[in-house]
């Protein structure tokens, strides 16, 4: 597993130099560059007495100065450095490179997140959304090689909760608190506890958020396993005590499970369109999962059995949630289960389709190194099925 420690925070960049401070492969970031036309160079800095990794950037020749922000990356850039794309135009310039479909689709999903984030806190609909700096060449590149490098690893990825730093931050609209508040609505439903401190400065980008969401789960406490290789990613700030570094521990980890409740109420007078919106909602307060089956009820009426997975600190708040939005009088809680949770990895592989040969990413879950099922990246599938006019299931 990898053990994402994020004490001093994380940023785009940070996660890129972590991943492969820990081992990740480097020449994989030359098929980064060759997609957007981004180089990058990494060297070996001081931050607090602990050696870390520091990644540049460069633009077309122009190197770009890195701040701890996101919003004003650009702001000392020779070029000029403000790039403003919508969200359409960084998804297509996301799907127009040639990296492997999962990849694409994990980088999609980041900005995803920080698209429908900024569209919130401006009031606006995702596709009128203008991204600023976030939507930059080297920000793209940032969030690629970071998908690059966790798929590189193949490692189920986990985080304990975020330091997000304080005070006040200079962006495109004005000075803001930090966390920023694109920052706090990314993380909001995942899951993922944030503290304030340890210096008053924002500590925790956007892009450092959406990155942190998309590929690790939130668990409370340092997890168990046994290490085999740690790395050290650097911030643009060099503090005076505490070491502005995100920690990445890569270990075996071991079978492990979770305290879990089961919800469960049964309805016959709920529209479909409330049912359908049902799932995101719990799972945006904290639900593990959520599975709405049809059934009969009483008197042969058709109705569904609506089951929710949750924490047992979140049990109440997702039954009083459920009660809310289905009108159900009451809902029946199992109380302090427990579920084991398999590992998994994502191995790239080379496969044949009609006499062409491809490299598609599989998904290989396992408990105690038992593998059990070994499924194919959906993503993958489809495209080489596009490119064979084969069936996606042969």
């Amino acid at each position: 597993m990898i053990y994402i420690d994020a004490s001093c925070g994380a940023a785009g960049d940070m996660f890129v130099a972590a991943l492969l401070d820990a081992g990740a492969d480097a020449k994989l970031l030359d098929d980064v560059t060759d997609a957007t036309g981004v180089g990058f160079e990494t060297r070996r800095v001081d931050r607090s007495n602990i050696s870390a990794l520091k990644l540049d950037v460069d633009v077309e020749g122009d190197e770009v100065t890195r701040y701890v922000s996101d919003e004003v990356r650009h702001d000392e850039a020779d070029d000029g450095g403000h790039v403003h794309r919508d969200y359409t135009e960084v998804v297509e310039t996301v799907e127009g490179t040639d990296l492997p479909g999962a990849v694409i689709e994990d980088a999609v999903a980041v900005f995803e997140r920080i698209g429908r984030a900024e569209a919130e806190v401006h009031d606006v609909s995702l596709n009128e959304l203008v991204f600023h700096e976030v939507g930059a060449d080297d920000a793209i590149a940032d969030v690629l090689a970071a998908a690059v490098l966790f798929h590189d690893l193949g490692e189920r990825a986990v985080a304990t909760p975020i330091n997000v730093g304080g005070g006040r931050v200079r962006a495109a609209h004005g000075d803001v608190p930090a966390p920023v508040p694109a920052t706090v609505e990314i993380l909001r439903g995942t899951g993922h506890a944030v503290r304030g401190g340890p210096v008053e400065t924002e500590l925790l980008t956007p892009t450092g958020a959406a990155v942190l969401a998309e590929f690790a789960e939130p668990i409370d406490t340092v997890p168990e396993m046994d290490v085999r290789e740690a790395g050290y990613g650097a911030g643009a700030q060099d503090f005076d005590d505490v070491p502005n570094v995100l920690r990445v521990v890569r270990g075996e980890g071991k079978t492990r499970s979770e305290g879990i409740e089961v919800l469960e109420t049964n309805v016959d007078d709920v529209s479909p369109e409330i049912l359908g919106s049902l799932y995101e909602t719990l799972r945006e307060e904290g639900a593990r999962d959520v599975y709405v089956i049809p059934t009969v009820m009483k008197k042969n009426r058709p109705g569904h059995l609506v089951q929710v997975i949750a924490r047992p600190e979140d049990a109440e708040s997702l039954a009083r949630l459920l009660a809310r939005e289905t009108g159900t009088l009451g809902v029946r809680a199992t109380p302090y289960t427990h579920r084991f949770v398999a590992d998994r990895r994502v191995d790239s592989v080379e496969v044949e389709v009609r006499g062409e040969t491809f490299r598609a990413d599989v998904k290989i879950a396992s408990f105690d190194d038992e593998t059990f099922d070994v499924s194919a990246e959906y993503g993958d599938a489809r495209r080489i099925a596009d490119e064979t006019d084969a069936a996606v299931v042969t």
